[in-house]
């Protein structure tokens, strides 16, 4: 069904295709209109075929108000992107010469040569509107037809930031104004599965224009929160008494809200309470170590950081005995909480947390199974330690580990 305020994204690029290709200018598209009160509904990818093309604006032209095209618009035979918008359209390719002009001047500007493929770039749809490209070669284009407006990009990413920021986006303020009050948000949670999380929330799925969305991820579980009103004092109303609703639930589950990261949690609670931190990592290979320092300041709490993946490791540096190594095995309780002690002592820290568990693939026995972690944490006032379990791949336990040792500090600094 077609609204007024609804928008669609269309990548195109046969490249977007492969296994292993991302599309990241799609979910700056969706922002910049998310701001403007426009919510996009779909958002496909097409390779470098013209019918295909043709055929996925077709289709959004049945559903929605605004088309967003990325790529295509380069001079070689599979950028068609232009053809295809004027075959949808059922308009003529028309050669501008103005444009013609300044892609040739900008060819002499940077001492390129200018070839007749490059001409290809100043054909467009009949009654476009162009829209300038400062940073590269390509100009795109708006079309409108009826309800439709068609707005064509590069799929260089640079290039069409520039473009939105400069023309489009006051294109369509122009134009339409704000579509909706609109108001989006994320909340962090980790210690529940997305399982649990969706079964604390269920009934609030439902509520009348409101959107929940559910992300299991190595970091926790991301709740994205989308509502829409008609008054802007509406929407403040249900947007506080979803806030309180939602935190009242989920309580110390969540510790972070939209881009914050647990690392940046962590950190500002060590920074407050002015304690200093050193982390022992086995499982983790570091990765608790690498997400702290990636925090602009982080030398005024975090201290250290030892990878003692091998039994050796542990025992000279962090003075983790051999007999309790080869008593309880290097992934017990006991050895996590010499490993946390010891790294707390040697460095002088007022917190050490320690991680030693069995990544996989192999190395699990019946009694250890692979996924097996156990977390230790020792303070002035004691010692602390948890277990877990991740069936899931190395890179994933791995980012799992370092979260939950994080999220283990978090709690304690927290009740401190």
């Amino acid at each position: 069904m077609r609204t007024n305020h609804s928008a669609e994204i269309i990548a195109i690029g046969s490249e977007l295709l492969l296994p292993d290709a991302t599309e990241s200018n799609s979910s700056f598209i969706s922002k910049v209109l998310f701001s403007l009160g426009i919510l996009v509904r779909f958002k496909t990818v097409v390779g470098d075929l013209e019918s295909d093309i043709v055929q996925s604006i077709q289709t959004a032209q049945k559903r929605s108000k605004w088309i967003f095209l990325t790529g295509g618009l380069g001079p070689t035979e599979d950028d068609v992107t232009r053809p295809a918008v004027a075959d949808a359209f059922g308009r003529p390719l028309i050669l501008n010469k103005k444009i013609l002009g300044e892609i040739k001047k900008k060819f002499v500007n940077r001492r390129r040569g200018f070839l007749k493929i490059h001409e290809r770039q100043a054909w467009f749809p009949g009654k476009s509107f162009i829209i300038p490209n400062k940073h590269g070669i390509a100009p795109g284009f708006i079309v409108t037809e009826k309800e439709t407006v068609l707005v064509s990009l590069p799929g260089v990413p640079a290039e069409m930031r520039q473009m939105i920021a400069a023309t489009v986006f006051p294109f369509i303020f122009k134009t339409g104004g704000r579509q909706e009050n609109l108001f989006f948000k994320k909340y962090k949670t980790f210690g529940l599965p997305e399982s649990s999380i969706n079964e604390s929330l269920k009934d609030l799925m439902i509520t009348r224009n409101v959107i929940f969305g559910l992300l299991a991820k190595g970091t926790g579980v991301e709740i994205s929160l989308m509502m829409k009103e008609k008054t802007k004092q509406a929407l403040d109303k249900k947007r506080k008494e979803m806030d309180k609703e939602i935190k009242n639930r989920l309580k110390n589950l969540i510790y972070g809200e939209d881009d914050q990261t647990l690392e940046e949690v962590v950190g500002q609670q060590l920074k407050m309470r002015k304690k200093t931190l050193s982390v022992a990592e086995s499982c983790t290979g570091g990765l608790i170590g690498h997400r702290m320092t990636n925090i602009a300041g982080s030398s005024a709490y975090f201290n250290n950081s030892a990878i003692t993946y091998s039994n050796i490791a542990k025992i000279k540096q962090l003075g983790v005995s051999p007999l309790l190594i080869k008593k309880y095995g290097a992934v017990s309780p006991k050895v996590a909480l010499a490993m946390a002690e010891g790294i707390r002592k040697t460095t002088r820290s007022d917190i050490g947390v320690a991680v030693t568990g069995i990544a996989g693939p192999g190395g699990g026995t019946p009694k250890k199974p692979v996924g097996l972690v156990y977390f230790g944490l020792s303070d002035q006032k004691g010692l602390f330690w948890e277990e877990a379990r991740y069936i899931v791949d190395r890179e994933t336990f791995k980012w799992l580990a370092s979260s939950n040792a994080l999220n283990m500090l978090r709690l304690r600094l927290m009740n401190t």
